[in-house]
């Protein structure tokens, strides 16, 4: 198969994100591997994710039980 370009996700609201899947800020850090500062940053505005974050944050949005499943067979 051939892969097609995509474009970075412009914006990752991760506060609805974390909330959707019921979970607090440090059970989301733990999940997924990022810091829970990292969290409470992005949380907050204090700072904003990265292009790679962002569509690593869409990923977890749309299939979160696939990305723990790659992640903790890695």
């Amino acid at each position: 198969k051939r892969f097609k370009r995509v474009h970075p996700v412009r914006f990752a609201d991760v506060k609805k994100i974390r909330e959707t899947l019921h979970l607090t800020q440090k059970e989301f850090a733990e999940f997924f591997g990022v810091s829970p500062r990292t969290i409470q940053e992005w949380e907050q505005k204090r700072k904003n994710p990265s292009a790679i974050a962002r569509n690593f944050l869409r990923v977890i949005e749309v299939a979160p039980a696939v990305v723990q499943k790659a992640l903790l067979h890695g």
